[in-house]
């Protein structure tokens, strides 16, 4: 089942998936990645510690895929969602077609929480108002083998963030790994 979810999240992102990343590797070098990843580059030059793609996922076009770095090695990936800034319903129905997505590939998620702010005064009422208000973060975790997966939705400043943020589950891993 897990390896059916994982062929439809590849086909339907756009993007090749390795063990933990993108195309990568924790503790891949940068090199190898900008010669392996076949999104459009979106990186500033000159930048050292990141790497930026546009990219499709399960559905979702202009998505920022994202490397990042210490000592040129992969650290973290992530996916950042940049179509639904200002729609708080687009929002919470796009983060729960993320959690639906990546939940058919790694199983039901180990964290699903609703962190609402102590004062908000209606924590039953409808989420994407509370998160138009401010007054809601959602959030979801996996855990697998290899990798923590966190999606994050809140409200920043009036523009709603979407994240899906990839981290080593182990970051020992990265000790003394070279650059492949």
């Amino acid at each position: 089942m897990r390896a059916c979810g994982f062929f439809l999240l590849f086909w339907m992102s756009g993007i090749a998936w390795a063990q933990d990343f993108g195309v990568a590797v924790w503790g891949q070098s940068k090199q190898w990645i900008m010669k392996n990843e076949t999104n459009l580059d979106l990186t500033p030059p000159g930048e050292e510690n990141y790497l930026v793609y546009q990219a499709n996922i399960s559905g979702i076009q202009n998505v920022r895929l994202v490397y990042w770095f210490s000592d040129g090695l992969l650290i973290k990936g992530g996916f950042l969602f940049t179509n639904v800034r200002t729609d708080a319903i687009a929002a919470v129905n796009q983060f729960d077609q993320i959690a639906k997505t990546i939940t058919g590939i790694y199983g039901q998620p180990d964290e699903s929480n609703q962190l609402w702010q102590e004062d908000y005064p209606n924590k039953n009422g409808s989420k994407p108002i509370a998160l138009f208000d401010d007054g809601l973060i959602l959030q979801t975790v996996w855990h697998t083998s290899t990798t923590i997966i966190r999606q994050q939705l809140a409200n920043k400043e009036g523009k709603f963030m979407h994240q899906l943020i990839y981290s080593p589950a182990n970051p020992n891993i990265l000790t003394g790994k070279e650059g492949f």
